[in-house]
Protein backbone atom coordinates (compact mmCIF):
# COMPACT_ATOMS: atom_id res chain seq x y z
CA UNK A 1 0.00 0.00 0.00
CA UNK A 2 1.11 3.57 -0.52
CA UNK A 3 1.45 5.72 2.61
CA UNK A 4 2.06 9.45 2.48
CA UNK A 5 4.35 10.84 5.14
CA UNK A 6 3.62 14.22 6.78
CA UNK A 7 6.29 15.86 4.59
CA UNK A 8 4.40 14.86 1.42
CA UNK A 9 6.66 12.01 0.39
CA UNK A 10 5.19 8.58 -0.24
CA UNK A 11 6.45 5.14 0.71
CA UNK A 12 5.33 1.63 -0.21
CA UNK A 13 4.64 -0.52 2.82
CA UNK A 14 2.56 -3.58 3.60
CA UNK A 15 -0.56 -3.44 5.72
CA UNK A 16 1.27 -5.24 8.52
CA UNK A 17 4.05 -2.63 8.49
CA UNK A 18 1.47 0.16 8.55
CA UNK A 19 -0.28 -1.35 11.55
CA UNK A 20 3.05 -1.59 13.41
CA UNK A 21 4.10 2.02 12.67
CA UNK A 22 4.42 4.29 15.67
CA UNK A 23 4.65 8.07 15.72
CA UNK A 24 8.37 7.84 16.42
CA UNK A 25 8.82 5.57 13.36
CA UNK A 26 7.09 8.15 11.18
CA UNK A 27 9.17 10.97 12.66
CA UNK A 28 12.32 8.94 11.95
CA UNK A 29 11.33 8.35 8.30
CA UNK A 30 10.71 12.06 7.87
CA UNK A 31 14.01 12.98 9.56
CA UNK A 32 16.10 10.80 7.23
CA UNK A 33 14.23 12.21 4.22
CA UNK A 34 12.94 8.76 3.26
CA UNK A 35 10.50 8.26 0.37
CA UNK A 36 9.77 9.91 -2.93
CA UNK A 37 7.55 12.77 -3.93
CA UNK A 38 4.55 11.72 -6.01
CA UNK A 39 5.23 11.90 -9.74
CA UNK A 40 2.12 13.99 -10.29
CA UNK A 41 -0.45 15.87 -8.30
CA UNK A 42 -3.17 13.48 -9.40
CA UNK A 43 -3.96 11.13 -6.48
CA UNK A 44 -5.38 8.60 -8.95
CA UNK A 45 -2.21 8.47 -11.05
CA UNK A 46 -1.48 4.82 -11.82
CA UNK A 47 -4.80 3.74 -10.35
CA UNK A 48 -7.01 1.16 -11.99
CA UNK A 49 -9.72 3.81 -12.08
CA UNK A 50 -8.04 5.51 -15.02
CA UNK A 51 -7.06 2.28 -16.81
CA UNK A 52 -10.50 0.93 -17.61
CA UNK A 53 -11.62 2.75 -20.71
CA UNK A 54 -15.10 1.85 -21.80
CA UNK A 55 -17.10 3.60 -24.41
CA UNK A 56 -19.84 5.58 -22.83
CA UNK A 57 -23.27 4.61 -24.07
CA UNK A 58 -25.79 7.35 -23.98
CA UNK A 59 -29.52 6.78 -23.89
CA UNK A 60 -29.98 8.59 -27.21
CA UNK A 61 -27.46 6.27 -28.93
CA UNK A 62 -29.51 3.15 -28.22
CA UNK A 63 -32.15 1.87 -30.61
CA UNK A 64 -35.48 2.43 -28.97
CA UNK A 65 -38.67 0.67 -29.79
CA UNK A 66 -42.00 1.87 -28.56
CA UNK A 67 -42.87 -0.25 -25.58
CA UNK A 68 -46.37 -1.55 -25.79
CA UNK A 69 -47.80 -3.19 -22.70
CA UNK A 70 -50.64 -4.75 -24.70
CA UNK A 71 -48.44 -7.46 -26.25
CA UNK A 72 -45.75 -9.23 -24.25
CA UNK A 73 -43.29 -11.61 -25.91
CA UNK A 74 -42.28 -14.47 -23.64
CA UNK A 75 -39.36 -16.68 -24.68
CA UNK A 76 -40.37 -20.30 -25.21
CA UNK A 77 -43.95 -19.46 -26.23
CA UNK A 78 -45.52 -19.17 -29.63
CA UNK A 79 -46.15 -15.58 -30.60
CA UNK A 80 -47.11 -12.71 -28.38
CA UNK A 81 -49.57 -12.81 -25.53
CA UNK A 82 -51.85 -9.91 -24.82
CA UNK A 83 -51.91 -8.60 -21.28
CA UNK A 84 -55.38 -10.10 -20.81
CA UNK A 85 -54.17 -13.56 -21.92
CA UNK A 86 -51.16 -13.26 -19.65
CA UNK A 87 -53.39 -12.39 -16.68
CA UNK A 88 -55.65 -15.38 -17.46
CA UNK A 89 -52.66 -17.73 -17.63
CA UNK A 90 -51.38 -16.43 -14.29
CA UNK A 91 -54.81 -16.90 -12.68
CA UNK A 92 -55.02 -20.45 -14.07
CA UNK A 93 -51.56 -21.25 -12.71
CA UNK A 94 -52.47 -19.82 -9.30
CA UNK A 95 -55.66 -21.93 -9.25
CA UNK A 96 -53.70 -25.07 -10.17
CA UNK A 97 -51.25 -24.45 -7.33
CA UNK A 98 -54.06 -23.81 -4.83
CA UNK A 99 -55.81 -27.06 -5.82
CA UNK A 100 -52.63 -29.14 -5.45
Amino acid sequence: MIYQLPNGKIINITVEQYLELSDSDIDYLVSINFGDFPSSHNPFDGSVIGKTRKNKIFYNDLDHEEENDDNVSIPGTKGNLSSEELDEDLEDDAGDIANS
